[in-house]
C-alpha cells in the first residue's frame, strides 16, 4: 500500500483485523480506496485519484452500524458495482453503504461479528 492508497492509519487503543481494497458507494457517490476493519470501527481511505477530486478518509465507528448484509446485484447501480453482490450496511441514520469487496461472504460475517461486539449488551 502506498503507491495507489496512502496508508490507512490506525488510531492509538485500536487493533487492526484486516485491510481490503473496496470500491464504497455511500449517499451517490463511489469511491476506491482501502477499508480496514479495527476494533471499534471501519475506516476507508481513498485512493490518491479519488482524494484528489475531493473524497477524504473517515471512520466509521462500528456502534453507528445497524445491520450487516449482502446487496443483490441492481441493474440500476450499473457505474457503481451493480453488477455484483455488494456488501450492505445499513447504518443508524437510516442512510445505506454498499461496498464491493473481494470474499464478500467471510467479510459480511467478520464485520457483522465485530458489530455485534461492540454493541453495549453484544
Amino acid at each position: 500500500m502506498g503507491a495507489w492508497v496512502p496508508e490507512l492509519v490506525v488510531p492509538p487503543g485500536e487493533t487492526l483485523a484486516w485491510r481490503a481494497a473496496v470500491n464504497w458507494t455511500h449517499r451517490g457517490l463511489a469511491r476506491g480506496g482501502h477499508l480496514a476493519l479495527t476494533s471499534q470501527a471501519l475506516l476507508f481511505q481513498p485512493n490518491r485519484v479519488d482524494a484528489a477530486t475531493g473524497a477524504g478518509a473517515w471512520r466509521l465507528p462500528l456502534a453507528a452500524v445497524r445491520s450487516v448484509g449482502v446487496q443483490p446485484v441492481t441493474w440500476s447501480d450499473f457505474f457503481s458495482g451493480g453488477l455484483r453482490r455488494r456488501l450492505r450496511l445499513d447504518l443508524v441514520d437510516g442512510s445505506v453503504a454498499l461496498l464491493v469487496i473481494n470474499r464478500l461472504d467471510r467479510r459480511v460475517r467478520e464485520i457483522g461479528a465485530a458489530v455485534d461486539a461492540a454493541r453495549p449488551n453484544g
